[in-house]
């Protein structure tokens, strides 16, 4: 078994980015910019959140969280908006622009262009990239030095982004930083756990050929996330999907060859999401449920709970175990996750 690989290794370091960047938001400097990006946030017609790859995803969940309070808020892809969208942008327009290395090609490419044309907030976990250098305001990610698949700069990235909804909404982001410290030891407790039952779901989709992940709301963020990190680091096939969305077409894929794990959390319409679940294994499909809470639509040993501290962290909760799995069921396949074969951790180009 590999277990010492970059990958394993900063999965386990979490929880330490967690207080890192909890400790960080708390202090004075990180507070300081907090307020600064509230006030650029709040003089804006628009908000254009924008990235590549994990920092595109984890960019809705701010759009959920921020949803009817303020200015239009709206998430593009970085390569699209760069080569099609940069009309969108004027005086009244502020971008903010999300790259964990800071150089990823297209984010870097929007982020010099935008900042002729409107203020630009950068979140970068190194700040001294070229898209620090180019923004009106950086929020550093305190993620600490990463090389394999995105772990501490994923969780660390849905952490910061959740403190700048709370600030922009008037919410306390000191008692945000102190449920994010809890999590962190939650989350250190349950390591150990989370691996077993990683390789408890590894083992059962050991033979998949094509895997779907199914959510609503803000699970879609751990769904999207999950599915990039199955094709990178294990090699599986998989498709994220909102539980909506499966229904209007992908419905007909149920059946015995088809697989996939529901992501369930309580803010997220659990009954119809669990619902459509039952659906899918009625007709035949393998499936599992990842959950925050037992559902009563499938069998007990159909579900992965995952213990989480407040109800809005569940993404950062359940990351860790998403992580592991993409592990286990890399290993299960002769491969390391995490070791690159065709890209680089930083993609700095098109």
């Amino acid at each position: 078994m590999m277990e010492k690989t970059a990958f394993l290794c900063e999965i386990n370091e979490q929880p330490d980015a967690l207080r890192a960047i909890a400790s960080y938001y708390r202090d004075d400097e990180g507070a300081e910019r907090l307020v600064k990006a509230v006030e650029l946030m709040k003089s804006a017609d628009s908000i254009i959140l924008s990235g590549m790859g994990t920092s595109f995803y984890a960019a809705y969940l701010f759009e959920r969280e921020t949803c009817g309070a303020g200015p239009v808020i709206t998430c593009a892809d970085a390569g699209e908006l760069f080569h099609f969208g940069m009309d969108r942008f004027d005086s009244a327009t502020l971008l903010i622009a999300i790259s964990q290395s800071g150089e990823s090609a297209e984010t870097k490419s929007l982020t010099n262009a935008a900042a002729e044309k409107c203020p630009v907030i950068t979140i970068v976990n190194d700040e001294t990239s070229s898209m620090a250098q180019a923004a009106d305001l950086v929020l550093p990610l305190r993620a600490g030095e990463e090389s394999a698949i995105s772990a501490k700069t994923y969780t660390n990235t849905i952490a910061l982004l959740l403190l700048l909804a709370w600030a922009n909404n008037n919410r306390s982001t000191t008692a945000l930083c102190d449920s994010i410290e809890n999590e962190a030891a939650i989350m250190e407790r349950k390591l150990p756990l989370l691996r077993k039952q990683a390789q408890q779901m590894a083992s059962r989709f050991t033979d998949s050929v094509f895997l779907h992940l199914i959510a609503r709301g803000t699970d879609l963020v751990t769904a999207r996330q999950w599915a990039l990190i199955m094709k990178e680091g294990a090699g599986q096939f998989s498709e994220a999907l909102s539980a909506g969305m499966f229904r209007h077409g992908p419905f007909e894929l149920a059946g015995k060859s088809h697989d996939a794990i529901f992501i369930i959390s309580g803010p997220n319409q659990p009954a119809l999401t669990a619902g459509l679940a039952r659906e899918c294994a009625d007709h035949g499909s393998r499936v599992m449920l990842l959950t925050d809470s037992l559902r009563d639509q499938l069998p007990r040993e159909d579900q992965i709970l995952v213990e989480t501290g407040a109800q809005s962290l569940f993404s950062i909760a359940s990351a860790p175990l998403i992580e592991l799995f993409v592990h286990e069921l890399a290993e299960t396949r002769g491969r390391e996750a995490g070791d690159f074969q065709h890209i680089s951790k930083i993609t700095d180009r098109e």
